[in-house]
């Protein structure tokens, strides 16, 4: 293999993986090693070239160091790879990789020239730490998600670092803190993971702090990341998401009317406050991204509004994250809000970081929108303004997120192009995998588009870290790597099956499969009243009737709530349509496990995809069964006939042996990160 770099970049840490993982696979494909290349007869080139090399005339300008070519000759035996950047050059290797293949007569080379670029230049994920699994991910769970996105091209990964959100369950606020800082060492974060094991036959309780703080190994990771071209932005929030820092430091809480300091939120007044938010982000600047040359730090600022649920010790009292006292007072809301994001700008730019942040609370999101933040429709537009009136513009960049499948339900029909802002768009991979499995296809495809259409930097998914997402973020990569229509969705999904599953009969039942799948938990207009009703089943899958939307404190109800009574009362309201999209989801789940299970046998085609889908079918037939069972055990007390508590039991015994076969099978595909985390709501 000859390996023709520039002395002067050949140290660089992705390039030395890039050229060990060139070496893995042409170990492993070819019986050759890097010093015996001339036993094959196969001649490996590497050149690593500048984008100047390509851009403009072929390439746009801010993509071309992550172009590639690969150069393959049958005769004589020759590949031949350029990067035309560290980026490209790994690309390279992954492309090569997927293009080899094995049978029985060894390896296949095919005879092509390929000149490739993304149409996007930042795709990527952000993996929330609000999923428990994300705080049990290992140090090697994490470099293997870091593989496994590298795998899809993909150069951004988020992480949570600092996020909180209201009490839910056991009564205790879900706060996270992903990393020690020796600025604030009270600063730590703990939870608790606690289900019941069918293999173990035993509760498994205990309380541990996130494993990524607890072994110290951020640092590691974002070091690992950048040897796969992977740059990591830290997401710490601010405002909203934010009760730790003001609990345990209340001279920086907001006051409320009262004067009490409140649970979430900052007085934006003291100067306090930036003293600490500037000590924690340049703790993490100094240690973790300036030695890794690293630019971007997302300060959240996403879902800033008033609540309950901020206080363990009194849940349903209110708490303002904007602050009451004399000072804050003299100023709107929107005014303080937009000064905030300009301080926290300046410190940053000062630095020689972007800040990054959340575009919902600029925006007026409907029924939802601006009033419930106290914000006003004009708000983007003043803030645009400010932000070119400082010189900081180019210095933010916003997420836009929205999770929807529907353009109809979008939180925005745009992004607001005509004002020059720097932005990426956020669909969602999944997050809820504790719930059922969804397919959020129509979104990624639909917010990809978007942010080719707006002219944005490129796509960043919302996501949680569960190996039966892997379609969702095949199909994310594909459509941030290639400039696809939102009407090629079946196309670019049918890759996948595809790639997974080959030809034949059965790629026909895989894709039969998915399709099972994809209308188990999709996204309609969800209008269930009358005999002309439609119900989404998404909706009623996730939002309805799964235990995870029901660990909340709801004002004017109870707490806990009950559990599934509330969601029991809601589909006897409107039994019809519900009951009618419960029968279709057990018909099209049984059919769909059938399929995977078959294909779970087959070793012709990937096997453990296919074991992960059948649980997926097998998860949600389960739960539409259950509350089919619900309604049949209120017809009989309602009717109270002879007998009728001896058939509720016996209902209730099916059920609870079913529920358990179903959580032996989770604790045989899940990783155990993922297991864990899951188990939780399949125990109540």
């Amino acid at each position: 293999m000859t390996w023709a770099v520039p002395a002067e970049q050949d140290g660089d840490p992705a390039l030395e993986q890039t050229r060990a993982d060139l070496e893995e696979l042409l170990a492993a494909r070819f019986p050759l090693t890097a010093a015996q290349p001339a036993n094959t007869g196969l001649t490996v080139e590497v050149r690593l070239g500048e984008p100047e090399d390509i851009a403009g005339a072929e390439v746009p300008v801010e993509l071309a160091d992550q172009a590639y070519r690969i150069e393959i000759s049958v005769k004589p035996a020759r590949v031949g790879l350029t990067g035309y950047g560290i980026p490209g050059l790994g690309y390279a290797v992954v492309s090569l990789r997927q293009l080899l293949r094995t049978d029985s007569n060894g390896v296949s080379l095919p005879e092509l020239e390929i000149l490739d670029w993304p149409a996007q230049q930042v795709r990527g994920s952000k993996i929330e730490s609000g999923a428990v699994s994300t705080r049990l991910m290992s140090k090697q769970d994490w470099f293997d998600l870091v593989d496994y996105l590298a795998d899809l091209k993909f150069n951004t990964m988020l992480i949570t670092v600092y996020g909180c959100w209201s009490v839910s369950r056991d009564g205790l606020l879900s706060e996270v803190l992903m990393t020690p800082l020796e600025c604030y060492p009270q600063l730590k974060t703990s939870f608790q993971v606690k289900y019941y094991s069918p293999s173990e036959q035993r509760w498994i309780h205990r309380v541990m702090e996130p494993r990524m703080f607890a072994e110290d190994f951020f640092g590691e990771v974002v070091r690992y990341a950048r040897r796969h071209s992977i740059k990591v932005i830290p997401f710490v929030n601010s405002l909203g998401h934010n009760t730790l820092i003001p609990r345990l430091m209340p001279e920086i809480a907001p006051v409320g009317a009262d004067g009490t300091p409140q649970g979430i939120g900052f007085c934006l007044s003291n100067p306090k406050t930036y003293e600490v938010l500037f000590n924690i982000y340049d703790e993490i600047i100094d240690k973790y991204l300036l030695p890794n040359n690293l630019n971007i730090f997302n300060v959240g600022l996403d879902e800033v509004w008033t609540g309950i649920g901020y206080d363990e010790s009194d849940i349903f009292g209110e708490h303002d994250p904007w602050c009451h006292c004399p000072e804050c007072s003299k100023h709107r809301q929107a005014d303080r809000f937009v000064e905030h994001v300009i301080r926290l700008t300046r410190h940053l730019k000062e630095r020689g970081f972007v800040l990054g942040m959340c575009a919902d609370v600029l925006i007026n999101r409907g029924d939802r929108g601006n009033v419930k933040y106290g914000m006003d429709d004009g708000l983007i537009d003043r803030f645009a303004e400010r932000l070119e009136k400082e010189g900081l513009k180019d210095w933010v960049r916003l997420d836009w997120w929205t999770y929807n499948d529907l353009h109809r339900t979008l939180m925005f029909p745009n992004t607001r192009p005509d004002l020059g802002m720097r932005g990426v768009t956020v669909p969602w991979t999944g997050f809820y995998h504790n719930s059922v499995l969804i397919s959020p296809l129509r979104n990624i495809m639909m917010m990809a588009k978007m942010a080719q259409r707006d002219g944005l930097e490129g796509t960043l998914a919302y996501s949680s870290n569960d190996p039966a997402y892997d379609r969702n973020f095949s199909v994310l990569a594909d459509c941030t790597w290639n400039d696809y229509e939102e009407e090629q969705l079946e196309e670019v999904s049918g890759y996948y099956a595809q790639a997974h599953f080959g030809t034949g009969s059965a790629l026909v039942a895989a894709r039969r499969g998915f399709r099972l799948l994809d209308l188990m938990c999709e996204e309609r207009p969800d209008l269930p009243d009358g005999e002309e009703g439609c119900v989404s089943n998404f909706h009623l899958l996730v939002y309805m009737l799964s235990p995870m939307f029901y660990v909340h404190p709801v004002a004017g109800q109870p707490y806990p709530r009950t559990f599934p009574g509330v969601p029991l009362g809601k589909l006897l309201k409107h039994r019809e349509n519900y009951e009618r999209a419960l029968d279709s989801i057990v018909s099209m789940g049984l059919e769909a496990r059938s399929i995977f299970t078959q294909l779970a046998g087959d070793s012709a085609v990937n096997q453990a995809a296919a074991a992960r889908y059948a649980y997926e079918a097998d998860n949600i037939v389960c739960v539409a069964e259950n509350y089919l069972a619900l309604l049949r055990m209120a017809d009989l007390a309602t009717a109270r006939r002879p007998g009728w508590l001896d058939e509720i039991a016996v209902l209730a015994d099916g059920r609870y042996k079913e529920c358990l076969d179903v959580m032996a099978h989770l604790e045989r595909v899940k990783p155990a990160f993922v297991m864990e985390h899951d188990m939780r709501d399949r125990s109540v």
